[in-house]
């Protein structure tokens, strides 16, 4: 019974250290800040992705309640009719076309995560591009070095 007493006890103690570790003064006040600095980050973000979603869904919601008002009896009605579809249309679309641009606008974590991902695909292009060019090149100098053997050669006519 005793040794387990101990063992509980040790444990209690390194998990007290462990915790004692995140308290040094000059670290939580960083961690508080960095934490304070993602968080008004994140808020910013969200609340312009929200914004944008609900100006750009109010017009196509409120033209959809007041589609069946709309006059289209003669050909030219008809054609605003559609014409009004359409613009309220792209107007909603457009939501999925700023969210990418708010992302990026307010949010660090997007940027350097696309900043990432920008980098690996062009280092993959530049590979692949060297690669193709090379093979270009290799296959332009033993065409050039066949043809130079050719002319070397003695041939019966």
């Amino acid at each position: 019974m005793n040794i387990v007493r101990h063992k509980r006890r040790l444990i209690s103690k390194q998990l007290a250290q462990k915790s004692n570790r995140n308290t040094d003064p000059e670290e939580v006040p960083q961690t508080r800040k960095h934490k304070d600095a993602s968080r008004s980050s994140v808020t910013r973000m969200l609340l312009l992705i929200s914004i944008s979603l609900i100006m750009t869904t109010l017009p196509f919601t409120i033209y959809r309640c007041l589609w069946f008002q709309i006059d289209d009896s003669t050909l030219r009605a008809h054609a605003k009719r559609h014409l009004y579809d359409a613009v309220i249309e792209v107007i909603l679309y457009c939501n999925f076309a700023f969210n990418f641009f708010l992302y990026f606008v307010s949010g660090s974590l997007f940027k350097e995560e696309w900043h990432k991902m920008v980098e690996e695909v062009r280092l993959k292009l530049s590979f692949f591009c060297s690669f193709r060019c090379l093979t270009a090149n290799e296959r332009q100098q033993e065409n050039a070095g066949t043809f130079q053997g050719l002319e070397h050669a003695a041939h019966p006519v």
